[in-house]
């Protein structure tokens, strides 16, 4: 599973209510990210953020959406009273539209961030850690998304068997000798030829026309829970193709990683043995130059012993002998 990696490059701050439903445009002008040159300002962070956030409280939507779904099915299955449960069907239907209109949003957000991230690729370093955080947010959120609508789809697909099982029983009681083909053809669009023709073979007209709308209304259910899961199925695709796209980049990024992490392990090792024969060589230029004192005061004390003190002492002895002769010459 990808990893989360948002705190590595920035400590997003969570504004506004979380559970609100916002829409983001790609063009906001205020986007200062040029995929083209491979830059990513902090305010594009910021917005991507923002987005991602938006994303994930879409997701979070479409959960409690779901849990709703299943409970006004429930009561239109088994609600005694026939308002009741017309009033369930319109909530039904009301909130399946919701649900799409807002996952067909997801699922536009996610493609749209993730062919950013694809032109992003070609036009940054390798391993670089923007592009790197981003194609794992996208990955995570479309792994999530895809969880959350494989949820959806079971409610519908568990829904709309209940709804066929109940219109099936239903029919039975007017036709209790239907074939297997006469039920099949109750389920499919001629189902409410089908129906009108077997309900008023009820003697009380009254009871025949409640039948017949209840049943319309359980054959109507049936066909808009077939659309959604129509439509669930262009949506899986989608979004499959993104999580191995996103996939892909991640294994990418994470070897050109590596790469650069063993590239700059094997560059520490050669520094550490540079910085050893520096210090080496180092240490051998000041032996050398110790070395090369010590032998220039050797000689100099040589040079005072041997020669300059000898001919210091040759000169004053010089000077004692012309001073003494002068004297003589004086006396005399």
């Amino acid at each position: 599973m990808p990893i989360d990696r948002t705190q590595e490059l920035h400590n997003y701050n969570k504004r506004g209510n979380r559970n609100s439903y916002k829409k983001f445009s790609p063009n906001t002008s205020d986007r200062s990210f040029d995929i083209e040159m491979g830059v990513i300002s902090d305010n594009s962070q910021d917005l991507f953020f923002k987005e991602i956030e938006g994303i994930r409280a879409s997701i979070t939507k479409i959960t409690r959406y779901t849990d709703d779904l299943k409970r006004l099915h429930t009561q239109a299955l088994t609600t005694l009273y026939a308002d009741d449960g017309a009033r369930a069907n319109r909530d039904i239907e009301e909130l399946t539209i919701r649900i799409t209109e807002i996952s067909n949003s997801v699922r536009r957000k996610l493609k749209k961030i993730g062919a950013e991230n694809e032109q992003m690729a070609n036009n940054v370093s390798k391993g670089n850690a923007n592009l790197r955080i981003r194609t794992n947010q996208v990955a995570q959120l479309s792994k999530k998304f895809m969880d959350v609508m494989r949820n959806y789809q079971q409610v519908q697909t568990e829904n709309k068997q209940k709804h066929i099982q109940q219109l099936e029983r239903q029919y039975k009681i007017v036709r209790p000798d239907a074939t297997q083909e006469e039920l099949e053809k109750l389920r499919e669009q001629q189902g409410s030829s089908l129906m009108s023709q077997q309900i008023f073979t009820i003697t009380n007209v009254d009871d025949a026309r409640e039948l017949l709308d209840d049943m319309q209304e359980r054959h109507n259910e049936i066909m808009v829970l077939e659309k959604s899961m129509l439509e669930l199925h262009q949506l899986f695709m989608d979004i499959s193709l993104l999580i191995d796209q996103q996939g892909d980049m991640i294994n990418t990024i994470e070897s050109q990683v590596e790469q650069a992490t063993e590239y700059t392990s094997n560059a520490v090792v050669q520094l550490k043995s540079a910085v050893e024969h520096q210090k080496s060589a180092r240490k051998k230029k000041w032996c050398l130059l110790i070395f090369f004192l010590i032998i220039l005061a050797i000689g100099g004390v040589l040079l005072w012993f041997y020669v300059i003190q000898p001919f210091l002492n040759q000169r004053n002895s010089q000077s004692s002998n012309i001073k003494t002769g002068q004297n003589t010459i004086v006396n005399n």
